[in-house]
């Protein structure tokens, strides 16, 4: 959160000075000591304005759009200075030049921030599930195991379809298919440390490293796509990829299965305080992306009905775990 904060506190600062000077010029009449190009003023004070409530906002929050209103600001800026330098030239003050490149600096030191910040976070995301490959089975089986069951029967007509499972963390979901009939198993996850515990016990399973965002397979290649709580822990952005990617990889009229955290009137006050708690203990991003998962109504806001619709959808854990059976329309 480090970056986070210095790339707040940056565009704070450049914007208020941007609308300190632009309110001065532009609305108070101020004479500066140099010449100023009559819409220059206005410019910096809008620009300084959106940096103030809108970016500053955006980058405390940490949110996906941070760094693409940076960029458009960067671009802004470079754009202006550009144009300042083409078609004023030798009229422009050096003073409003290198006002403009102090912006430029600024927002460039900014973006780099926000990249550090993601970066960070990225890594701290591997490291959590290096160390939570090794315990997560045994830690939560006796919560998983029912669900993972029931997934199976949800499956049962389907022993013979093609059926992919993204983000399978250990795969011990598809060793369970696998081990009850299921031929045509195919697995995959960005987790070397998940992935090599899915590869022990030798089961006829077909396992990718890959970014379950952006598979290498081709459109239409599976009957079935697993998603088994590989949603809530995930950012927005990255929330909305794995159910795009998931409907791109499903053949027609195939089926997409979900597997998450519902948490609505039907779930008991005993099943979210046992949700939240485990999900606390996970803690730092994942526990973050949960509260956000929850906080924008889980699944309902993003399972969108022009492109999925609801064939079953049945609960278990006191009513706090869907298990949503979607078909591609």
């Amino acid at each position: 959160m480090k970056h986070t904060k210095i790339a707040t506190i940056l565009s704070l600062v450049i914007g208020a000075m941007a609308v300190f000077i632009g309110v001065r010029v532009a609305f108070l009449g101020q004479k500066m000591p140099y010449y100023v190009i009559g819409w220059l003023p206005v410019y910096n004070l809008v620009l300084g304005l959106m940096a103030v409530f809108l970016s500053t906002i955006l980058i405390w929050k940490n949110s996906r759009f941070a760094l693409p209103i940076s960029i458009a600001t960067l671009i802004s800026h470079s754009a202006v200075t550009l144009f300042l330098l083409i078609s004023y030239s030798g009229i422009v003050s050096i003073f409003s030049l290198i006002a403009m490149a102090i912006r430029i600096v600024t927002w460039v030191i900014i973006i780099k921030l926000l990249n550090v910040q993601k970066e960070s976070q990225e890594q701290k995301m591997k490291e959590e599930y290096i160390s939570s490959a090794k315990i997560y089975d045994p830690m939560l089986y006796l919560a998983i195991n029912p669900i993972r069951l029931a997934v199976m029967d949800e499956l049962s007509q389907h022993k013979d379809s093609v059926i992919l499972d993204l983000c399978c963390g250990t795969g011990n979901q598809l060793k369970l298919l696998s081990k009850n009939g299921f031929k045509h198993l195919h697995c995959l996850d960005l987790s070397e440390a998940m992935l090599n515990v899915a590869r022990k016990g030798g089961h006829p399973i077909e396992i990718y490293t890959e970014d379950a965002t952006k598979t290498s397979f081709d459109d239409a290649s599976f009957d079935i796509v697993m998603l088994s709580f590989a949603i809530h822990e995930k950012n927005r952005e990255t929330q909305e990829k794995l159910v795009k990617e998931a409907h791109r990889l499903i053949k027609e009229k195939g089926v997409v299965l979900i597997v998450d955290y519902t948490f609505d009137e039907k779930t008991t006050k005993l099943g979210k305080m046992g949700i939240d708690l485990i999900e606390r203990i996970a803690g730092g991003e994942h526990y973050r992306n949960f509260k956000g998962y929850i906080a924008n109504d889980g699944l309902n806001s993003l399972i969108k009905t022009d492109k999925f619709k609801l064939i079953r959808d049945s609960r278990r854990t006191f009513n706090g775990v869907s298990i949503s059976t979607y078909q591609k329309r």
